[in-house]
């Protein structure tokens, strides 16, 4: 057993210990000295009508989002949508969650996370409204590969008609 105090101990970012910046450079993480990326994208009580003109199809919903990213890695052009911007691919988990005020009863909603305009398969939620004037909330979670410039989004759709929903809540968040 090694006797040397764990106070004189060589700080992290020495380049000897495996969080130094050789360590760092050699599994490849020269972008940032955070061991993750993370940004959340969110639209809070600004609710806005998102018009359904085809049953069973996802829709970008209408409402104003904003973002923000702590490493500077992510970025927010678009509602609702941000973009990875890091050089670095990475693998990354999202959770989308969508609060939805619907119009009508017996309605299915749907809920999902896009890629660069392609459904992610294993991130599709569904809720039913039983009676008008009931309030539901979804939320997904995906596992994405991103390289830089992929885009992410949520989308909804309504699966019993084409009638309208209300987007009340969405939040989006990215940790790679």
């Amino acid at each position: 057993m090694d006797p040397t105090p764990f106070h004189d101990l060589p700080r992290p970012d020495d380049g000897q210990t495996p969080w130094g910046d050789d360590y760092r450079a050699a599994m490849g993480i020269i972008d940032s000295k955070l061991p993750f990326v993370q940004a959340t994208l969110w639209g809070f009580g600004n609710a806005a009508n998102t018009p359904i003109d085809v049953a069973e199809t996802y829709i970008v919903p209408t409402i104003t989002t904003q973002g923000a990213s702590p490493c500077g890695c992510v970025e927010f052009p678009g509602t609702p949508r941000m973009d990875y911007a890091n050089a670095t691919p990475r693998v990354g988990t999202v959770v989308a969650t969508v609060t939805l005020d619907p119009a009508g009863n017996n309605k299915v909603f749907r809920v999902a996370l896009f890629r660069n305009g392609t459904l992610v398969e294993s991130a599709q939620g569904r809720v039913r409204v039983g009676s008008g004037g009931d309030i539901a909330q979804a939320t997904v979670h995906g596992i994405v590969e991103l390289e830089e410039g992929d885009e992410l989004d949520v989308r909804v759709g309504n699966w019993s008609d084409t009638t309208d929903v209300v987007v009340v809540d969405l939040s989006l968040t990215l940790r790679a």
